[in-house]
């Protein structure tokens, strides 16, 4: 006969006695900002060491080439040692909280997450990266992780690997100083979303998986026909929140569309909707129409009680055809919250418009191809915080500055950016030469300048945040 669970009490002695020895001995990992023990953390690492065991030794495992290195380089302390925070300026500065400002920081992001503290100890409420996407060009960071080994006779270990270790430090940095309220946002394509997820699941947990958002990049196949006929228009964004117990979107407006008022209720515009249970319970019986004397028999999500009450109110449209299914009427007024859930597929954002959009603002120059399109970056953003700080370490031409300031104008909220980016150098040729940018950072800065100076003409108070400029020195 198996042996039974232990009581409750039992359990709960047990649990309470690991957590006071894991209170002293759990790893950093293990921890939360506070340095107690994070139940979510726990039962993610508890949950892969059960898969990793079985009878005959196999388990599942998520690993590459430098892996452990990768790991290993994710030290703030030993980061700090090799570098300092300064303003550009050289100016002295203190860490600001509330901070009171927008920042782009100028150097490697892996030093710039280990500094964060040297800014602000006000956490972010949101990060948003759009990351390397291993498409084939070259990754300018210092750390180095390339191997050229096959796999199973296909393609280079280090395809997937020293992209792998690019992210998984930064993306360690970047949890431990996300908010307990916060959400990190990816944006990512078909190369690596694969690789992705698992890195993010191991750091931030299966649980605190909130979505994977799907978005067009286009409306249809043009140019050259690929090899294969069949043209990828889409693009993800992998959400993830740093405990998913305390974080909700903010859902979309509720739209009156779909509503109507045929029978000229008092209550005002209605819809049907269906009124069967949806889970496994047992709440089977029969209803009667007042009106033509049809039965019907259901598994209802309502009591027998209540049912009969809508009916007497008026709340129940019975069908016309004797094979049809009540359903209830529900009031555009009646929801408690004027939002609602809204879905995974975001719909089409023009990458091609939010290139031209970024080619006017420098006067006719293609400074940077590709940007991410505004409008998906101001509804992500929008999402999650209203006067927060919104991160991005992969700051390319700043599309995340912009969307903070223009967020920020539209609702009156008061969210600062603060940007990394790496100041790489331009190829010689490049059209933002003709502005005198030489690096990519160069052209970060220049457009943030740019959105403040349009957003602040136009606004004044807490929230027209100023722009302040610091660099990573080695």
């Amino acid at each position: 006969m198996p042996d039974l669970p232990a009581p409750l009490e039992e359990q709960s002695d047990t649990a309470a006695a690991l957590l006071h020895v894991l209170a002293s001995h759990a790893p950093a990992e293990l921890r939360n900002d506070r340095g107690e023990v994070d139940p979510e953390a726990l039962c993610c690492a508890l949950e892969i060491l059960a898969e990793q065991q079985s009878p005959t030794g196999e388990g599942y495992s998520f690993s590459w080439p430098g892996k452990q290195q990768a790991q290993q380089i994710a030290s703030p302390a030993q980061l700090q040692q090799q570098s300092r925070l300064c303003r550009a300026d050289g100016a002295a500065f203190q860490p600001a909280t509330p901070l009171d400002h927008h920042a782009l920081i100028v150097g490697d992001n892996l030093f710039g997450l280990a500094h964060y503290e040297h800014l602000t100890s006000e956490q972010p409420e949101v990060i948003y990266i759009d990351p390397p996407y291993n498409t084939g060009g070259s990754m300018v960071y210092a750390d180095s992780f390339h191997d050229k080994r096959r796999a199973r006779g296909t393609e280079p270990v280090g395809k997937h690997a020293s992209w792998l270790s690019l992210m998984l430090p930064r993306l360690r940095l970047a949890r431990d100083i996300l908010a307990d309220n916060g959400v990190i946002y990816v944006s990512i394509d078909d190369t690596e979303v694969a690789q992705l997820r698992l890195v993010m699941d191991e750091l931030f947990g299966v649980r605190n998986h909130l979505a994977t958002f799907v978005w067009e990049t286009k409306r249809a196949a043009r140019g050259v026909p690929p090899k294969h006929l069949v043209m990828t228009n889409h693009e993800y964004v992998l959400a993830y929140a740093k405990h998913a117990s305390h974080f909700q979107f903010r859902g979309v407006e509720r739209e009156i569309d779909g509503f109507h008022n045929p029978d000229e209720d008092p209550r005002g515009p209605w819809r049907s909707e269906s009124m069967k249970a949806t889970d496994r319970r047992s709440n089977v019986f029969t209803i009667t129409d007042p009106v033509t004397g049809r039965r019907y028999t259901g598994n209802w999500a309502f009591t027998q009680e209540t049912l009969t009450a809508m009916i007497a109110d008026n709340r129940v449209v019975f069908p016309a055809d004797p094979q049809g299914t009540p359903r209830q009427k529900k009031f555009f007024d009646s929801y408690r919250n004027p939002r609602k859930a809204f879905v995974t597929q975001l719909g089409w954002y023009s990458t091609e418009a939010a290139t031209k959009a970024l080619q006017r603002q420098f006067d006719g120059v293609r400074v940077f191809d590709f940007p991410k399109p505004q409008a998906l970056l101001q509804f992500l953003l929008k999402q999650a915080t209203d006067n927060g700080i919104v991160l991005d370490f992969f700051a390319g031409s700043g599309s995340t500055a912009e969307a903070v300031v223009a967020c920020n104008a539209a609702d009156g909220g008061n969210r600062r950016a603060v940007l990394m980016q790496q100041p790489e150098i331009l190829p010689a040729d490049a059209a933002a030469r003709q502005l005198g940018l030489e690096t990519i950072s160069d052209i970060t800065r220049a457009r943030f300048e740019r959105c403040l100076a349009v957003s602040n003409s136009d606004r004044s108070g807490t929230g027209a945040w100023p722009l302040q400029v610091y660099e990573i020195t080695y």
